[in-house]
């Protein structure tokens, strides 16, 4: 797969593919609250791609030269293959955006019960909202549907 280091922001609708694109290594903001031209202006001002569902939006955005990507589909995974090229090896925060840097048991152990201190070795924590994260059974369902886009994607 190619792999581009790429910022996107996502329109209010795509809120979980964001998150899903962040455990994936890209920079992925949402903009909540307002309307296309706000979106546009701030894709600009932060020099991001759009990534939107929406055809009116996205015909605006190639219309005045602002990078957008449309999404064609509702299947978070085959949303997902769609931006597999945006892809980093740098896990994010799904919830803040933030690199996530691995961390020890020690350094973790306020932030995850005891049981997951005890059956798993690897650990990795969010600089900004510290939250923890590990290789669980969440970790194995997401790993199993981008590995299967990386095998499957484009390349």
């Amino acid at each position: 797969m190619r792999i581009i280091a790429v910022r996107l922001i996502f329109d209010e609708m795509l809120r979980n593919t964001a998150r899903w694109a962040r455990i994936a290594g890209v920079d992925s903001l949402v903009f909540e609250g307002g309307g296309d031209d706000a979106l546009m202006l701030l894709a600009v001002q932060s020099r991001r791609a759009i990534v939107t569902r929406d055809k009116e939006l996205a015909a605006r955005c190639k219309k005045i030269g602002v990078p957008c990507i449309l999404i064609t589909t509702t299947k978070i995974p085959l949303q997902l293959k769609q931006l597999a090229t945006h892809a980093t090896n740098k896990m994010r925060c799904p919830l803040c955006n933030t690199p996530l840097r691995k961390a020890g048991r020690k350094k973790i152990s306020g932030l995850a019960p005891a049981s997951i201190l005890a059956r798993h070795r690897e650990f990795w924590v969010c600089t900004k909202c510290s939250k923890a994260y590990w290789k669980g059974s969440h970790w194995k369902h997401i790993y199993r549907v981008l590995h299967t886009l990386a095998r499957d994607g484009k390349g």
